[in-house]
C-alpha cells in the first residue's frame, strides 16, 4: 500500500535498519488558507491535511520530535532521499530545509530529465555547492542531449549522479556510459570514480542478462 510507505511508523522502521539513505515521495498540499505544504505521498489523490508533512520527517531526523526516542543512533547520519513527484516540489522544500536547519548534504534530490535542471542552472549549482546531491533521471528520449548537458554541468562544476532504468540497459548504452567516463577523465582511485566505474560495470553485467 502506497499509503504505508510515507509515514512516520515506517520512517521509524527504515531508520532502525541501518541503511545508508532512506526514500520519501514528495507532493505540495495547499491548505485552507492557501499555504503550500510539502508532505509525503506518492499520488496525488493521496495529497490531505492527514498527510506526513516534510517538516516533521526532517525534524524526526534531527531529533526533534515526539518519537526521536525510538529511532537507533544512525538517524543523525542518515541520507534522505526526496523524490518530487510534481515539478513544484523543489521552490518549497528547500526554504524549508534552510529554516529548520536541517544538513543539505544529507539530502538527495532527483531533478528528473536534464531540460528540468537545465531551466535552473544557478538555482542548482548553489544548492550543489552547499553540499546537495543532485540526481538526473535518464531516459532513451534525451540521451542525444546528454553530451552537452554534461559538458555544461562540467564547467559550473556541478557534480550529478546519473540514473539509468535497468530498461534502459542495453550493451550499447553501456558502452556509451563506459566512453563518456573515459571523456570525463573521470578518476578511478578516487572513492567517487571507483563507485561509478562500478555501477556502470554492474549496468553491463545487467545488460548482457536482459538482452
Amino acid at each position: 500500500d502506497k499509503r504505508e510507505d510515507n509515514t512516520i511508523d515506517n520512517i521509524i522502521k527504515s531508520v532502525c535498519l541501518r541503511p545508508d539513505v532512506i526514500e520519501v515521495d514528495v507532493r505540495i498540499y495547499t491548505d485552507p488558507q492557501g499555504n503550500k505544504i510539502p508532505v509525503l505521498a506518492h499520488d496525488a489523490d493521496m495529497v490531505g491535511p492527514d498527510c506526513v508533512t516534510v517538516e516533521e520527517v526532517l525534524k524526526l531526523l534531527m531529533g526533534d520530535h515526539p518519537r526521536a526516542g525510538e529511532l537507533t543512533e544512525n538517524y543523525r547520519t542518515v541520507f534522505i532521499q526526496l523524490d518530487q513527484k510534481e515539478t513544484a516540489v523543489a521552490e518549497h522544500v528547500f526554504p524549508l530545509i534552510d529554516e529548520l536547519g536541517f544538513p543539505l548534504e544529507r539530502v538527495i534530490f532527483p531533478v528528473g530529465t536534464p531540460g528540468t535542471m537545465a531551466e535552473k542552472l544557478t538555482f542548482w549549482k548553489d544548492l550543489s555547492d552547499r553540499g546537495l546531491q543532485i540526481w538526473v533521471t535518464t531516459d532513451p528520449s534525451y540521451y542525444d542531449q546528454i553530451d552537452a548537458y554534461v559538458n555544461r554541468l562540467k564547467s559550473l562544476r556541478i557534480p550529478v549522479v546519473v540514473n539509468m532504468s535497468y530498461k534502459d540497459a542495453t550493451p550499447e548504452k553501456t558502452a556509451y556510459l563506459k566512453g563518456l567516463m573515459e571523456g570525463m577523465k573521470l578518476s578511478t582511485e578516487t572513492d567517487e570514480g571507483k563507485m561509478i566505474a562500478a555501477i556502470v560495470d554492474l549496468l553491463g553485467d545487467m545488460a548482457k542478462r536482459i538482452t
